[in-house]
């Protein structure tokens, strides 16, 4: 699975983690769940939960605006 961010982009956390993957040079997929439901019932059979923003790296779940700062401290 590429690299791909679950968000809600009128939401505050999701806007910051999108600002800091790309201000950290990472591509990656937005899944923009207002624009597309799908996204948000995909998201929710991945994870048991509904919750943004939400960062998937080679399929290894990265939960919230902590979980994107976490992967990107790891990097």
């Amino acid at each position: 699975m590429p690299t791909k961010m679950f968000v809600e982009p009128y939401n505050r956390w999701s806007k910051k983690a999108v600002d800091l993957m790309n201000d950290a040079g990472v591509r990656f997929d937005v899944m923009d769940m207002q624009e597309n439901f799908w996204y948000r019932e995909i998201l929710e059979g991945l994870t048991g939960e509904y919750y943004h923003p939400y960062l998937f790296v080679n399929g290894k779940p990265y939960r919230g605006l902590e979980g994107v700062r976490e992967y990107l401290a790891a990097r």
